[in-house]
């Protein structure tokens, strides 16, 4: 039995619990300087500085750390020069992204010393 797959409607319906879970992370963070994305598609921008929205400098090992650490707990993420980017398939589930946000959310905490 095949079953027919809504895509582009879980990709919404997903993507905007995703995007609102992420968006949080500018908050809980302190290198996360902005989230940006639609549907299941997300980059953090991290920052060495929130205020004065100075970018991290060339080279900081900070963005690879997090993606070490998301991928110790079982999540792959990119990098892309001071970016965490994200692009889930679209097929995952509520309960899914749930756990990758939650992964993410430990990883930032350990990468930045916090955990």
């Amino acid at each position: 039995l095949v079953q027919e797959l809504d895509m582009p409607g879980n990709a919404a319906r997903v993507g905007a619990h995703f995007q609102a879970r992420l968006r949080t992370f500018v908050g809980r963070h302190a290198h996360v300087g902005d989230v940006r994305g639609i549907g299941l598609m997300a980059a953090l921008e991290m920052v060495e500085d929130k205020v004065g929205r100075k970018t991290l400098p060339r080279g900081s090992e900070l963005p690879l750390k997090v993606a070490r650490a998301a991928y110790r707990r079982g999540a792959m993420v990119r990098v892309s020069g001071p970016n965490i980017i994200l692009s889930p398939p679209l097929v995952i589930t509520r309960d899914e992204a749930d756990i990758l946000v939650d992964v993410l959310d430990a990883a930032f905490a350990e990468a930045e010393g916090g955990g």
